[in-house]
């Protein structure tokens, strides 16, 4: 599993860093300086190639939630078991062994592949996707009045929810994480209790 986890964190980490650019891009189209016609082309140009690539985005993070939704949901509920599986044995084992392995294997399940590699780079895709409609909100549109139309085309899809959600289960970021940390420990200290 160690492979579909990178390649699924290289794709969300390269999205997010591509809303972060876009953030960038679209923070300083407005002020560019439209004296002429030509640059008046240039920036529509640039504008129509930022609408684009929001689009573009937009559909990617969809397809990002379709192919690996069924990959992701029977992995995380596999992870999860085995995390609270080895939660109990961490509690209850007498054998310092057992306990240290426990130990370890609880810390690389939670911290390194449920966050490092799911939780972290989904938050970040949401984050960055939510700046966007603020981004371009701050820019100086209003100076420019006549060009104002790429804004409310990307203001209205900024405002459509960037998340991406396996199966309808967890919804990838980092409350959920926590989430899943609390009810790991809840269900090893039930277990404990039988």
């Amino acid at each position: 599993m160690f492979c579909f986890d990178m390649i699924l964190y290289i794709t969300m980490a390269h999205t997010g860093a591509q809303l972060k650019i876009l953030n960038k891009v679209i923070s300083g189209a407005y002020d560019m300086k439209i004296q002429n016609k030509s640059d008046l082309k240039k920036f529509k140009l640039l504008m129509k190639r930022c609408i684009e690539h929001h689009d573009f985005l937009l559909r990617y993070i969809k397809s990002i939630d379709k192919e690996y939704a069924g990959p992701l949901a029977s992995f995380f509920m596999s992870m999860f078991m085995g995390n609270v599986v080895e939660s109990y044995r961490f509690t209850t084992s007498n054998d310092i062994v057992a306990t240290i392995r426990s130990l370890l294997y609880v810390t690389t399940g939670i911290l390194v592949i449920f966050f490092v590699c799911y939780f972290i780079p989904a938050q970040f895709i949401q984050d960055e996707a939510n700046k966007i409609s603020r981004s371009i909100y701050l820019t100086k549109w209003y100076e420019h009045s006549l060009n104002a139309k790429p804004v409310v085309m990307i203001i209205a899809r900024a405002y459509r929810p960037c998340r991406i959600v396996p199966c309808g289960i967890w919804e990838l970021n980092l409350e959920t994480g926590l989430m899943v940390i609390r009810a790991t420990i809840s269900y090893a200290m039930f277990l404990r209790t039988l």
